[in-house]
């Protein structure tokens, strides 16, 4: 063998030595390229059962919540049915109503609610208002939904009150033997929770069934109005199912990219955590970037 051929010989050595050494080199960026992406999976699926847990919770108190206006108004109901069926007189229902609107705010707390009864084409309110002998109460959303319900417990969407101005929620039922109708209006700062258990970062938002908010803990401090088309937006996705996979994520108003986990409500109201990535995945984006630099170190 001549000294040219020992040369071939020695550089196709050093060659599939060196094509080796690629070789598992690549494999081994392949296998840890895979393994951030397994743990980056892992952590957002965690996240997301975590915060989905976490919207049950508040879903199931505030379900609760509207369980005892339900017990109260269906109490309430029976109790006016059976006075009108034995036929009592109108200052004995009016005696009637004065005392269970008192009772009302001692199990409720001082005005809770604003309890009213559409009785006899006439409302019978615990605190009246100029012009409730005109108010148009046959067109109200409310009391449409009362009647169709025929007995059930109604909850409507948030709305401005007609006479107040406010925004309002109302719980109404129709009574089932007399045809009158009772209603509560419950303001939204009246919504609260026992504990929001949020970490740091986290959001929480109470939605009706079009996005407005009836209650939030979140960051946020953009005005409200801002706020509330952001929720919009969400709730608009979530409808469209856009928001269903643990891949899926939205970016809220600060540009900061969040997981989003819901429970929707018996009634069609939404509880809605968000959690941001930068929670969720901590350090792991600092490990990847680390990873990357070395690779190209190398």
């Amino acid at each position: 063998m001549n000294r040219a051929d020992k040369r071939r010989r020695r550089r196709k050595l050093v060659l599939n030595k060196l094509g080796l050494s690629l070789c598992a080199f690549a494999a081994l960026v392949v296998l840890a390229v895979l393994g951030i992406l397994l743990i980056r999976s892992t952590l957002l699926r965690n996240a997301r059962d975590t915060g989905t847990a976490l919207s049950r919770s508040f879903a199931a108190e505030e379900s609760n919540s509207l369980a005892m206006y339900e017990t109260l108004l269906s109490f309430g109901t029976a109790s006016l049915d059976i006075r009108l069926e034995a036929g009592e007189g109108r200052e004995s229902i009016a005696r009637f109503l004065e005392l269970y609107f008192r009772r009302l705010d001692s199990v409720l707390g001082d005005g809770v609610v604003d309890p009213y009864v559409v009785l006899n084409g006439t409302i019978v309110a615990a605190n009246p208002w100029d012009g409730d002998d005109s108010f148009d109460y046959e067109s109200a959303a409310w009391y449409q939904a009362a009647l169709a319900a025929q007995g059930d417990v109604i909850f409507t969407d948030l709305y401005t009150d007609a006479v107040s101005g406010r925004p309002v929620v109302t719980a109404a039922q129709k009574c089932s033997g007399s045809g009158a109708v009772m209603a509560f209006d419950i303001l939204p700062e009246r919504f609260h929770f026992a504990s929001v258990d949020l970490e740091q970062g986290d959001s929480f938002f109470l939605c009706d069934s079009t996005g407005a908010i009836l209650y939030r803990q979140t960051s946020l401090t953009q005005p409200a109005p801002q706020v509330q088309q952001y929720l919009r937006g969400l709730i608009a996705q979530i409808e469209a199912g856009e928001l269903d996979s643990v891949s899926d994520s939205i970016h809220d108003l600060n540009g900061e990219q969040r997981t989003v986990c819901y429970t929707r409500m018996d009634n069609g109201w939404y509880a809605i955590v968000t959690l941001p990535y930068t929670s969720i995945l901590g350090d792991l984006h600092w490990f990847g970037l680390l990873l990357a630099l070395i690779i190209a170190a190398l």
